[in-house]
């Protein structure tokens, strides 16, 4: 599921991409002090987590410094450079293709070109959505918990467009989303693609991730992984192994199942079986 090739082991340089993520690349960087001069052909978000003493660099012609966490925002054809790096820079990196991103823009509607009209901008969410994205791609999640990551962090980078997108009636159909719970419970154990909840709902991919999650207060990979949760419990109950568990309720293994059952529960499944619960 995951392709990485680390560049630069000491300063903590790699490249990560994820099959279940076509057309989508990830930079991430710890601690690094390189100049950086990139021709962009592509859509990107820098998410900067920790700039220490600060960047300086040129940007669409003109002077420009990073001092405090923040998100660059860049479309193709445009250069950037980094001059001066006082002390070593946390950043990641999302590059989506131009073919990726417009179709995605235009599926939450935005269609034609997209230009961002501010390079710089705090966004707290966006930066945080863009982590989230690599620890999910890093850690192998599930294809539908990848994808619907990636619906966030491009509706972020289009709230700082500037054309804003048209909200869509279809977010407003009780239906739709009902289709799309009734499926995730009848396939919890499977890989579900989001495309294939796309398809079921008539709802785009971004505007079903933004409904459901405003519907149900987590979105639909969350919703999925909580229902394979509550299947556990219940195996565990009827003494069926831990490691067994795993499997029999749709997680890839068991270091995926230990870390959601304890995310959700605050205990592991050999603590929850030995505290007496079953």
């Amino acid at each position: 599921m995951l392709n990485q090739c680390l560049l630069n082991p000491v300063e903590g340089i790699s490249w990560v991409r994820s099959r279940s993520l076509p057309g989508v690349e990830l930079l991430s960087a710890f601690n690094d002090s390189n100049a950086w001069k990139m021709f962009h052909e592509r859509y990107e978000v820098c998410a900067m987590s920790n700039v220490r003493g600060g960047v300086s660099g040129r940007y669409r012609g003109r002077s420009v410094g990073f001092y405090e966490p923040s998100v660059c925002l860049m479309e193709p054809g445009e250069t950037h450079s980094t001059s001066k790096v006082k002390e070593g820079v946390d950043f990641q990196v999302l590059i989506v293709s131009p073919e990726c991103f417009l179709k995605a823009a235009e599926e939450s509607g935005l269609p034609g070109e997209v230009h961002f009209r501010l390079q710089q901008v705090g966004a707290p969410g966006l930066l945080s959505a863009v982590q989230r994205l690599v620890a999910a791609i890093r850690v192998g999640e599930s294809p539908l918990e990848q994808q619907s990551r990636l619906a966030c962090c491009i509706r972020g980078m289009l709230d700082y467009a500037e054309r804003k997108p048209r909200e869509s009636a279809g977010h407003l159909s009780s239906r739709a989303l009902k289709l799309a719970v009734d499926f995730l419970r009848e396939h919890y154990q499977d890989p579900v693609d989001l495309e294939d909840l796309s398809a079921l709902t008539g709802l785009s991919r971004f505007v079903l991730v933004h409904a459901f999650t405003h519907q149900f207060g987590i979105p639909p990979h969350a919703y999925q992984i909580r229902i394979r949760i509550e299947q556990s419990r219940i195996l565990l109950e009827g003494g069926v192994p831990p490691g067994q568990v795993a499997a029999e309720v749709g997680f890839s293994d068991q270091s995926h199942f230990h870390r959601h059952f304890k995310h959700i529960l605050q205990v592991t499944p050999g603590e929850y079986v030995r505290s007496g619960h079953r």
